[in-house]
């Protein structure tokens, strides 16, 4: 890792700290970077905003996951639904400081609407391994946000009760809302474009 990552990486840390410290609305880029060991144009040259660092987190997590799950997207059906969601879980119990960090910061719609970005993708990603277009870019839309909403408070639920529940229950719970129905959904039917 050469000096420009670990930097990055400090003021990473030091704002996951601070959003769990103050919540999202109590982080400033100046505290961020004073925790970090650096100088505000030093983090500005990484980070514009306390929402890009946000952002930039929240994707990471999901990068993570989609790198794991891109090959079950190639003959995604509903059992495999649960595979994914088992995943999911495992990936944010191994970065729980993270996902807690982002989930209770009082930033929902911007993590809601980073979880939506990220469905968007898993879903293209599915519809172009199986070769089929979106009929509609509003459904679309409705999908991943019903999608984004019934991942995230479920999520948040969890993270506030002490996760009582084990990562396959809440994976089991998650799978009913994403299966493969949903291509079926959002498939446009090849014979009614071509009239």
């Amino acid at each position: 890792m050469d000096s420009s990552d670990e930097t990055r990486e400090r003021c990473q840390q030091a704002f996951i700290e601070l959003l769990r410290e103050h919540g999202y609305q109590g982080v400033r880029m100046i505290e961020v970077a004073r925790r970090a060991g650096v100088s505000r144009p030093t983090l500005y040259r990484y980070f514009s905003s306390r929402e890009e660092m946000f952002r930039v987190l929240a994707d990471q997590i999901f990068d993570l996951f989609y790198d794991q799950a891109e090959h079950y997207l190639e003959d995604f059906d509903d059992s495999m639904s649960l595979a994914m969601n088992r995943l999911a879980a495992s990936i944010a119990l191994k970065h729980l400081i993270w996902v807690q960090a982002l989930a209770d910061s009082g930033a929902d719609d911007i993590f809601v609407s980073q979880l939506r970005k990220y469905f968007a993708r898993l879903v293209g990603s599915m519809l172009r391994h199986k070769q089929k277009k979106v009929s509609s870019p509003e459904r679309l839309e409705a999908v991943t946000a019903m999608m984004a909403g019934a991942c995230f408070y479920p999520l948040k639920h969890w993270l506030r009760t002490g996760m009582k529940q084990s990562p396959a229950e809440m994976a089991e719970v998650l799978s009913h809302t994403f299966n493969g129905g949903l291509l079926d959904l959002l498939a446009a039917d090849d014979e009614a474009h071509s009239n």
